[in-house]
């Protein structure tokens, strides 16, 4: 039941939402001297909602007033959205500061902080 559910979500968004890209973090890789060197970053082109939290979720759940709610069509993403990767949409960006997914699996819901620009 819950996959006809995401299909048809996929149906219905896939092209009629914002587009954004993800600046998915890379692992850091070893640098042969027994240290890393920072794995870089990886761009993801995705489909999503640019939206806000609501006041429980200011008041209760301790979600910073300035964070926003940016949702993610997850059919438009090949990669899973991480703890402090960054994205791009409608020109700003925002760093990603948690990631939940529904429970059919079709959207990814991400609390996340305005960067500067």
């Amino acid at each position: 039941m819950l996959s006809e559910l995401k299909a048809d979500i996929d149906a219905a968004f896939t092209g009629q939402l914002l587009a954004g890209v993800l600046h998915h973090a890379l692992p850091s890789v070893p640098d042969g001297a027994g240290g890393t060197i920072g794995g870089g970053t990886e761009d993801h082109d995705f489909e999503g909602i640019r939206g806000s939290f609501g006041t429980i979720a200011h008041g209760i759940g301790g979600v910073p007033r300035t964070n926003e709610q940016i949702e993610i069509l997850a059919s438009s993403l090949t990669v899973v959205p991480a703890r402090l990767d960054t994205l791009t949409i409608e020109g700003l960006t925002f760093q990603v500061v948690d990631v939940q997914r529904d429970p059919a699996a079709a959207w990814y819901q991400l609390n996340c902080q305005s960067m500067p620009s």
